[in-house]
């Protein structure tokens, strides 16, 4: 059977989350869950009791299709300051923001010249890191978030 919706989707989120509620899904070893645009088609067995259809009705209406943070395309950094004084007094401020807006990514990883990494919170899609020099020269400042990776070099003199 074929349970057609109409609602802004992320397709394999939605599949996720009927499968997390045990729905029993069937399309013959194709995709159960599939779409086009705003359209929603969930293959389900022809004898499926209404409570069932119920229910996908239900996750459905309540779906979110906000991006999971595995769909974190870049992240984006910059610095206050390209150049620092090493002397330990002066600070480079590294701004870094998170494309698109409301991946649900709550902290990324900060790595100056590889370990330690220190997790700093997203806050309205932010992050600001402040980073000081102890000695002259070049340092790397290394974001992560899952599989996405940016870098920002600060020089300090």
């Amino acid at each position: 059977m074929k349970l057609i919706y109409t609602k802004t989707h992320i397709l394999s989120k939605l599949h996720d989350e009927l499968l997390a509620a045990g729905i029993p899904l069937d399309n013959g070893g194709a995709s159960p869950v599939q779409g086009i645009g705003d359209e929603i088609y969930i293959y389900v067995a022809d004898s499926i009791p209404q409570a069932t259809i119920d229910q996908i009705t239900a996750i459905v209406n309540a779906h979110d299709p906000t991006p999971p943070p595995s769909l974190l395309q870049s992240l984006n950094i910059t610095a206050d300051k390209a150049q620092i004084t090493a002397d330990g007094i002066d600070t480079a401020t590294i701004i870094i923001t998170l494309e698109p807006a409301g991946t649900g990514v709550t902290a990324v990883d900060v790595l100056v010249d590889g370990p330690p990494v220190t997790e700093i919170d997203i806050i309205d899609n932010v992050a600001i890191f402040e980073f000081t020099a102890t000695d002259a020269g070049k340092y790397m400042v290394e974001v992560i978030s899952g599989n996405i990776r940016n870098h920002i070099f600060v020089k300090a003199v």
